[in-house]
């Protein structure tokens, strides 16, 4: 027999000398807890106060950037340069440097 055998028999003997003394179930109360407390779920959440504030933000951002967008549209239909597209090329020419 080699050590690792004396081992492994050496433990299966302790484990079965080990006697058990969890019941086999649980009480009928903490289990109907239990159960209970699993089918109603987890509590909502609540949003924090700075998702209202986040959301705000984005909508804003987003109306800037179409605002934006549609002024630029209109500026390059027309055909002589106008303010904006001098100020917008000025822009980014520096931003480029």
């Amino acid at each position: 027999m080699n050590p690792v055998d004396s081992s492994l028999e050496r433990l299966f003997r302790a484990a079965a000398s080990a006697y058990d003394d969890v019941p086999p179930e649980l009480p009928f109360g903490l289990e109907a807890r239990v159960i209970a407390a699993w089918r109603l779920g987890p509590e909502p959440e609540q949003a924090p106060w700075t998702l209202p504030v986040l959301r705000g933000a984005f909508v804003c951002a987003c109306a800037i950037i179409l605002v934006s967008a549609a002024v630029t549209f209109q500026a390059l239909r027309e055909s002589p340069p106008s303010e904006l597209v001098i100020v917008d090329s000025a822009i980014q020419l520096t931003l480029l440097q």
